[in-house]
């Protein structure tokens, strides 16, 4: 199997720089194009019950996006310098199923994200989004642990 395609949730977080890195430079040693992906999650996109869990401003909602996608088209073109093809696509909905959906729909070959270590409450509280992608792909997942837990090079 050639790897000709991946794609890379960000958060925009800090933690997510170090996952980038690393997936670009995977993406240059393989010739591969690469889609940026931030899946912007909205309550009002939720239901529970059949009602909606909060609702939200539109204009709050719309500065989001744009600002949002602004972040997505900054990241791609810092690293289009590396010589890679990057594009970057702003996603609604629930972030794990959105990611898969989007490698299933871009033909990604690989996806490459971030681990943030989650333990205690807060795993148990949120998830983990990568968990879940993990779980729920037919495409290959590569998970990057964070660059405070990654060993160093050699």
């Amino acid at each position: 199997m050639h790897i000709r395609s991946l794609l890379i949730p960000t958060d925009f977080s800090d933690l997510t720089e170090h996952t980038l890195d690393y997936a670009i430079g995977l993406a240059v040693a393989l010739n591969a194009s690469v889609e940026l992906v931030h899946v912007h999650y909205s309550p009002a996109l939720s239901l529970q019950n059949g009602d909606l869990t909060m609702p939200v401003d539109p204009t709050l909602e719309a500065e989001y996006e744009a600002s949002a996608q602004q972040r997505l088209d900054k990241l791609a073109e810092k690293y289009r310098g590396c010589g890679v093809t990057v594009s970057g696509r702003l996603l609604s909905g629930v972030p794990h199923a959105e990611i898969i959906r989007a490698a299933e729909e871009g033909g990604a070959d690989l996806i490459v994200m971030g681990t943030h270590g989650r333990t205690g409450l807060a795993h148990l509280m949120m998830g983990s989004v990568a968990e879940r992608v993990v779980r729920g792909s037919p495409i290959p997942v590569l998970t990057v642990p964070s660059a405070e837990r990654a060993r160093p090079a050699h």
